[in-house]
């Protein structure tokens, strides 16, 4: 989000080819998202469009971007308690973004990206905080896959 608009980047890859069908929202609150999101996750001939990217602004709202084909199952975790109990379940982070006091987690089933590779999850409360984390875990041959600030909680999650 940038200028009181949403904007996206979109890179080649291999890995969708033939091309998923995808489709696209913005919604003002958290109830008209979480309506869309049901309809997308409502299997059409035997497909569903799953959550690919998140972005959230507190007056723009929700920006969402869905594809066909993107892992097998998806649940949205607004708690970060229950990141761990999820993962136990097979679900990985494929999105995160923040809104107000609220985390909004991605968590998804069997996406080519995340397959057999660790995750790890963490919050700070600081910039440099995340720095130091993000520095130790790069040296340890992690990379980022997500990243946001809530406002209402002061806080970062990676």
């Amino acid at each position: 989000m940038c200028y009181g608009t949403f904007g996206g980047c979109f890179a080649p890859s291999k890995r969708y080819s033939p091309r998923p069908a995808v489709s696209w929202g913005i919604l003002k609150n958290y109830d008209t998202f979480l309506e869309l999101v049901r309809k997308q996750w409502t299997s059409k001939n035997g497909k569903c469009k799953r959550i690919y990217s998140l972005a959230c602004d507190e007056n723009l709202g929700f920006g969402v971007f869905f594809m066909e084909n993107y892992g097998t199952d998806q649940t949205i975790i607004t708690n970060t308690s229950d990141i761990k109990k999820k993962r136990g379940e097979g679900f990985k982070i494929t999105a995160c973004a923040a809104r107000g006091s609220t985390f909004y987690v991605i968590m998804t089933k069997d996406t080519e990206e995340y397959k057999g590779k660790a995750q790890t999850c963490f919050t700070r409360s600081t910039w440099t905080e995340a720095n130091n984390e993000i520095q130790k875990e790069y040296k340890e041959g992690a990379v980022i896959t997500g990243l946001c600030y809530s406002s209402g909680l002061g806080g970062i999650l990676l």
